[in-house]
């Protein structure tokens, strides 16, 4: 369903086919978007923005960043923010990329904290990104509103070498417009 005032429903699956070449497009999420704003807001250094489908190239651009800047990786699980539950998808998908982190830096370099290592566990135990997505609560949900084409399109790893970066430069406010450099 399209909300009032957008042009397409809230789709990855949806936009990935649209061209939109020399347009300024938005999407916002109700989780995704209030961990973008508790980063800004917690005054973090630089937010990366990273999925399954961009899981090499958030890490190495994060290692890369990291060392640097001489600083320390926070990934933050947008989860239900709202009621501070875990979500299986991004707790899968930090896991990914913390497995990723400890390939490039061939373990020696990386140390995990309890929850790092706990994501990075429950990622090993499992067998493909499709079947945690589409097995977990959120996926279970997208199924049944018709929209599975969604999850298995979330679920595809390394599509796409595109990291988006917050420029959060500006004074924050209620309704913040934060600019993505890809």
């Amino acid at each position: 369903m399209t909300p009032p005032g957008f042009d397409y429903e809230p789709s990855p699956y949806l936009l990935s086919g649209l061209d939109l070449s020399g347009r300024f497009s938005m999407l916002a999420t109700a989780n995704g978007t209030p961990a973008i704003l508790t980063a800004v807001r917690e005054g973090a250094a630089l937010i990366l923005l990273g999925s399954l489908r961009n899981l090499d190239a958030v890490a190495r651009r994060a290692l890369a960043e990291a060392s640097w800047r001489n600083a320390h990786i926070t990934i933050i699980c947008s989860g239900q923010l709202r009621n501070s539950r875990i979500a299986i998808e991004d707790s899968y998908c930090a896991g990914m990329i913390v497995s990723r982190f400890c390939e490039l830096a061939n373990d020696d370099a990386v140390e995990l904290d309890d929850s790092a290592s706990l994501a990075r566990g429950f990622t090993i135990s499992q067998n493909s990104a499709a079947t945690v997505l589409l097995s977990s609560m959120t996926g279970r949900r997208f199924i049944g509103n018709f929209r599975q084409h969604d999850v298995e399109f979330c679920a595809r790893t390394n599509e796409s070498k595109i990291v988006p970066v917050v420029n959060a430069q500006h004074k924050i406010c209620d309704h913040p417009v934060y600019l993505l450099d890809a």
